[in-house]
């Protein structure tokens, strides 16, 4: 993989105000070289508004990988290639929009590219589809359980904010899985899941008849320690955080990578390695709320559940039903 060079051209639904043909040269040392082009080209973009985007932008992209990433295969070079190039196209979104005070400027994700595009690897054309998994859903219908679960939910928020926030932060931490938004996604998981804790901790307390005051300052007490010191003794389990292997796990796969990216700068997050996150959360999230049913402190009713993704990576997508669709649709 490494010395290979991969080719791509994004045609945005919206216009970058940035000179026809100036080139950008992005070096991440430890990951890869990209350097891309603007280009403006007539609007034709399904995806802009014609009354707001006469023109759009057409960025033309050079990737080199600096290292030999792991599965070295041309399904994996392709997701890697997109994947990257929109973390640096968004990076230098990101700069330029404060250089130039251009606040309108909007960043882009996965979802406003056409349902395909060409790469060329090494001189060799080839097509890769951005959103394989919403070509194959199956939608359209009307869902009247889900419309009337919504109308409940916003009901939930409104008498107790804190599933507000746990609720909003899943979604949108979701949302962003979807739309390859991995640092985003990562961080707005994390976020949900701290949530959580605080909730079931302010419930164990409320149950216990503890003062309000009381519990108000519990809520101050450090988050790894509320999970070790307080749920864990409360929900009479072991939850420390290298000796319980469900933790564990969402520790290593999720709380860390929060951290290192919060803290430590880290802007490079894998699909994978975002959707194995997910899938942390999940399991603890499942394996602490089973407890606090288990010791009474929560009913079924108020079990909180993550429900499983459709999710966009190649395997979890089934290729011949997506290719069958595909050719169904005209684009293959």
């Amino acid at each position: 993989m490494k010395n290979d060079i991969v080719k791509i051209e994004f045609p945005l639904p919206f216009h970058i105000p940035i000179e026809e043909e100036n080139t950008a040269i992005i070096n991440y040392e430890n990951i890869a070289a990209i350097k891309f082009q603007f280009h403006h080209v007539k609007n034709e973009s399904l995806k802009a508004v014609p009354e707001i985007e006469e023109v759009c932008t057409l960025i033309k992209l050079e990737l080199t990988p600096n290292n030999e990433p792991v599965g070295a295969a041309e399904e994996n070079l392709l997701r890697f290639a997109v994947e990257f190039s929109i973390i640096a196209l968004n990076d230098f979104i990101d700069a330029f929009r404060l250089e130039s005070n251009s606040n309108y400027i909007k960043n882009f994700n996965i979802t406003d590219l056409p349902p395909s595009i060409e790469i060329v690897i090494n001189g060799t054309e080839t097509r890769y589809f951005t959103t394989p998994t919403t070509m194959i859903q199956k939608g359209g219908e009307f869902d009247t359980g889900a419309f009337i679960r919504t109308h409940k939910k916003i009901e939930v928020w409104y008498e107790n904010r804190q599933f507000e926030v746990i609720d909003k932060f899943l979604s949108r931490g979701i949302h962003h899985l979807y739309t390859e938004e991995f640092t985003f996604a990562i961080v707005e998981l994390q976020t949900s899941f701290e949530s959580y804790i605080r909730l079931c901790h302010r419930i164990i307390l409320t149950k216990k008849d503890k003062r309000e005051e009381d519990i108000n300052k519990a809520q101050g007490i450090a988050f790894r320690n509320t999970i070790e010191d307080h749920l864990g003794p409360a929900l009479g389990a072991n939850l420390k955080f290298e000796e319980n292997s469900i933790v564990k796990e969402w520790s290593e796969k999720l709380y860390k990578l929060r951290n290192s990216i919060v803290h430590s700068g880290e802007s490079y997050i894998s699909g994978d390695t975002a959707y194995e996150a997910f899938d942390s959360l999940e399991n603890v999230v499942n394996h602490i709320t089973q407890l606090m049913i288990d010791n009474g402190f929560m009913d079924e009713a108020g079990r909180v559940e993550i429900k499983a993704l459709n999710k966009n990576t190649p395997s979890h997508v089934d290729k011949q039903e997506m290719m069958e669709e595909l050719k169904k649709r005209g684009f293959i």
